[in-house]
């Protein structure tokens, strides 16, 4: 697979947001859903299903952005101060995107398998071309040490064994800079208690403006030197002043 063009990375986040609701339509429409197609009626079982799913997902998103800093995470632009590889970085290069995938999946699950599936693939090509693209940057400033983080950590698919958690995971920085992550999962579980996917719009919604709203009182970096230090391979290590990009 080709890596990610340069706009395609700049624009990740818009191209998330836009598609989940095209991909709802369509899908609806295609599986010939009863009820709204922003809210088909489901079965309590699947809701329970896309709550466990969207907790993984949360999860790995809230421990990723636990050792990540907010002008990092509000970048458009790919940072490569540094390597991280503590924490949940230990065991997967990429539990945001991972993570994200999971949670749109859950959401998926709600319209019908196959829609989740859908959402699956098609965010799952979308990042294997970002990540790739993040990966030239990195492996041309970084060279011999991200070449050894690469073969010890999987790119997607994480070592359960390896696995670490940073206790600021739920620290209010870090659920704000989720928030419209952490509001889907709050929809997924809301949907699930009243029985309607219409629920989940308003949790949703509001965590995407806290948000944005938290990334754009953090800033974005401009002109940011690519000079850093490189962090050892110690997945033990909590260090939160590390750069990934996000």
């Amino acid at each position: 697979m080709k890596p990610a063009c340069s706009w395609e990375y700049r624009y990740k986040f818009l191209l998330l947001v836009l598609t989940q609701p095209l991909i709802a339509f369509l899908g609806s429409r295609a599986c010939g859903l009863e009820g709204a197609w922003y809210a088909p009626t489901f079965e309590v079982p699947t809701g329970l299903i896309a709550i466990g799913v969207g907790i993984a997902g949360c999860l790995l998103r809230l421990q990723g952005v636990a050792t990540l800093s907010a002008r990092v995470m509000g970048s458009r632009t790919p940072d490569t101060e540094g390597l991280v590889t503590s924490g949940v970085f230990g065991a997967t290069r990429n539990p945001l995107y991972l993570g994200t995938i999971l949670l749109f999946s859950a959401y998926g699950l709600f319209f019908d398998w196959k829609i989740a599936v859908a959402f699956a693939v098609f965010h799952w090509v979308r990042y294997d071309r970002v990540v790739r693209y993040e990966e030239r940057l990195l492996r041309a400033d970084w060279g011999a040490p991200f070449e050894e983080y690469c073969q010890q950590v999987p790119r997607w698919l994480p070592q359960l064994s390896k696995l670490r958690f940073n206790r600021s995971a739920f620290s209010r920085h870090v659920l704000v800079a989720n928030g419209l992550f952490v509001g889907l999962w709050l929809g997924i579980l809301a949907s699930t208690v009243t029985g309607s996917l219409v629920t989940l719009v308003p949790f949703e919604l509001v965590g995407g403006i806290l948000m944005a709203v938290h990334f754009y009182r953090a800033g974005r970096p401009r002109g940011a030197s690519r000079r850093g230090t490189c962090v050892p391979l110690d997945p033990s290590a909590t260090d939160t002043t590390t750069k990934k990009v996000a």
